[in-house]
């Protein structure tokens, strides 16, 4: 900050007069209304459940801490999320460069010159000598300029930085929130692959068990050929079955590697087989879905959109308010003199005092051209902000509509397996009797074995629809201003 002691009196005092007539320009940009362009429902068509979010973070509501450690892993190794951290820091060193514009600009200025003269024709025309003089100068000075802000261009500038460092750190949070879901779909399809591998598994025990009993019939003389035939064509398949399993889950490795940041391969460490139990076991219960209203303030890309509106209708004020005229007052204060040693003598100093008055006259339409420009520039991030609304609308009533589609699918296939598994104890009870065959028991368990597979899809698409709603829904953001 500048020490006011060393403007003059009247700098100070034209700056007093200046700054109360500071005022919006003529015709002034008329700021957006998003009301004007959308109307938002009352409701949900889907209710959803009554339900919280988790303090830290919406993928600890399914209390998995091999899931945890991932989306931890995500946030700390990213470099997507990195890179949009330093969008953030660009945003707000844009923001101070913005501030300091509206501020009294001061240098300091230290001029040293040294120069010859020579008079050509003195003391006598055409004579041989040239009289030769030689002169220093030193100069030291504090120039203050202050452009004031009489049509708010400048607090516009600063304003509009400000919109786009919230929306910046709003992105951040945007990213922040989709790289934790795309480590939660991975995760939970590691764990779906690492279970289907062990369905895979048993399936292929159950198949060769079949086959080996159909042999040792055969060899007693009890069974056909067509019946080995069939049984090591079972047993073939699913061997194929428990091969592109085990590749299945080898294949998600890489991506959630890149996820967290690491290299290809690393992903080795997580334990699958707790993946494999969480997406087997029961989720807690949805989230709140709230009102279409609070969406606005639940989801940080929406709140992104808005500041981008507002920033865009800060450059329109700066348009409009670049066809009017600038003031600047400037000021200087200092000490000059022939000798280094006049630099510090107070008999040497001088001082001025100025202001200016720039006003555009004509400029081929180029300012009223930018100002319609900034003006479209607004009205497409209001459109733009709308179409996200509505988009975001769109993705809670999906997330709402398969919430409860996958619910029903789930638990009709687990009434499913309950049949199959008391038909399988029933046949395992007759077969140990001897009123069943060896053949109808291994049937049963790849009955058995086929429906869980099926819950178990269903199951991975469950938690991935709730992973969907959650994001939908704005992962628990929190909106708070940037202060």
């Amino acid at each position: 900050m500048v020490d006011p002691r060393i403007l003059p009196k009247a700098l100070l005092l034209a700056a007093g007069l200046a700054l109360p007539a500071c005022q919006t320009p003529p015709g002034a940009v008329e700021p957006a209304s998003l009301d004007e362009q959308l109307e938002l429902p009352a409701s949900w068509s889907r209710t959803g459940e009554a339900g919280s979010w988790a303090a830290g973070g919406w993928w600890r509501n399914l209390a998995s801490p091999e899931l945890d450690a991932l989306v931890e892993a995500g946030l700390a190794g990213s470099p997507d999320l990195a890179s949009a951290a330093q969008a953030v820091r660009i945003a707000s060193l844009r923001l101070d460069a913005a501030g300091g514009a509206g501020l009294p600009q001061v240098d300091a200025s230290l001029n040293l010159a040294r120069a010859r003269n020579n008079f050509v024709g003195l003391p006598i025309p055409g004579g041989g000598d040239v009289l030769t003089t030689y002169s220093s100068s030193r100069a030291l000075s504090l120039n203050v300029a202050w452009e004031l802000d009489v049509w708010g261009r400048l607090s516009s500038q600063e304003a509009g930085a400000l919109a786009q460092l919230e929306a910046s750190s709003f992105e951040w949070q945007a990213a922040r929130l989709s790289l934790t879901a795309q480590v939660a779909r991975l995760a939970l399809g590691l764990g779906v692959a690492q279970a289907q591998v062990d369905l895979s598994r048993g399936a292929l025990e159950n198949a060769e068990a079949q086959l080996a009993s159909a042999e040792r019939l055969f060899e007693l003389g009890l069974g056909a050929p067509e019946g080995i035939l069939a049984a090591r064509a079972g047993a073939n398949a699913a061997k194929a079955d428990l091969a592109e399993a085990r590749r299945n889950l080898r294949s998600l490795e890489p991506a959630l590697d890149a996820l967290v940041g690491r290299a290809p391969g690393s992903t080795g460490v997580v334990d699958t087989a707790a993946l494999a139990t969480l997406v087997q076991g029961s989720l807690p219960t949805a989230p709140p879905a709230g009102l279409p209203a609070e969406l606005l303030a639940r989801r940080p890309d929406l709140a992104a959109l808005e500041a981008r509106l507002d920033a865009a209708e800060a450059g329109a004020r700066v348009a409009r308010a670049d066809r009017y005229p600038r003031l600047s007052l400037t000021a200087s204060t200092g000490t000059s003199g022939s000798e280094l040693e006049n630099l510090v003598d107070g008999d040497f100093r001088v001082w001025s005092l100025g202001a200016n008055l720039l006003a555009p006259i004509f400029h081929g339409g180029a300012l009223e051209a930018a100002e319609d420009i900034a003006i479209a520039q607004r009205d497409q991030a209001l459109f733009t902000f709308a179409s996200g609304t509505l988009r975001a609308l769109a993705e809670v009533e999906a997330a709402l509509i398969d919430e409860a589609g996958r619910q029903r699918r789930v638990a009709e296939l687990e009434a499913q397996l309950d049949q199959l598994l008391e038909t399988e104890a029933l046949i395992e009870r007759r077969q140990t009797r001897g009123s069943s065959s060896a053949s109808a028991l291994f049937d049963a368990r790849a009955r058995t074995i086929g429906a869980r597979s099926q819950l178990l899809q269903a199951r991975g698409q469950l938690f991935t629809g709730r992973i969907d709603l959650y994001l939908a829904l704005g992962g628990g953001f929190d909106s708070a201003p940037i202060q």
